[in-house]
């Protein structure tokens, strides 16, 4: 294909001519209706050879400008749909290309360097913490090794801002609704934030930022 010089050419096209040319593919289908409620205007399509195909691009202008010393495809593995396990799994095949072979092998030497440094490795080597599909998804419950090891970094950081005159306080992780609205935080912030509980009259909900606590400290001062 490289040596082809295969050309990449882009097109656009309306957003109706664009759904009936997909109708009989959901994620395309999917992908442009997303597209159009952004308000994008035109959809881009990118053609090499007889493939046509849904891309924002941008791409070289054809195969021969692809260094095959310098590609590589790195494996190929099970993905949901857009990240989420509620959808049907599909093939991903993943691949990197550089500008020279040099680029490409110092990217998997970083790559290699990374994997003997990947947490969830060395969590397991070191006994530091353990994950429970019961707990929830990148929640880890610390071992005695692991509390260690996180006690020494807090007392570390608390004793560097202290030298350096930072102050500390201690405000609730809780707060009345009616503070963010004060503060001009939750219209902003409320589609994330974790839902509103009802405590005796009061509206309570878990704080997104410290700030508005903050502010009340230096209100009483």
């Amino acid at each position: 294909m490289i040596a082809q010089k295969i050309k990449f050419i882009q097109s656009e096209a309306d957003f109706k001519s664009s759904l009936e040319y997909y109708k009989n593919d959901p994620y395309k289908t999917e992908l442009i209706n997303d597209l159009q409620a952004k308000g994008e205007k035109k959809v881009s399509f990118y053609d090499s050879d007889w493939f046509h195909n849904l891309c924002a691009g941008p791409h070289v202008k054809d195969t021969s400008e692809i260094n095959l010393e310098a590609f590589k495809l790195m494996s190929v593995a099970g993905a949901y749909w857009r990240g989420s396990e509620k959808n049907k799994m599909l093939t991903r095949i993943y691949g990197v290309a550089f500008g020279t072979k040099e680029e490409l092998e110092e990217y998997l030497h970083r790559q290699e360097e990374a994997e003997k440094r990947d947490h969830r490795k060395l969590g397991a080597d070191l006994d530091l913490f353990v994950f429970s599909d019961l707990v929830g998804k990148g929640l880890p419950l610390l071992t005695p090794k692991g509390t260690i090891i996180r006690k020494e970094l807090e007392k570390f950081v608390y004793e560097e801002e202290v030298k350096r005159g930072y102050q500390h306080v201690v405000t609730p992780h809780l707060a009345k609704v009616q503070l963010y609205q004060t503060s001009g935080h939750y219209p902003y912030y409320k589609d994330t934030m974790y839902p509103v509980m009802k405590v005796d009259e009061d509206e309570l909900i878990l704080r997104p930022m410290t700030c508005p606590h903050h502010f009340m400290l230096y209100k009483s001062r």
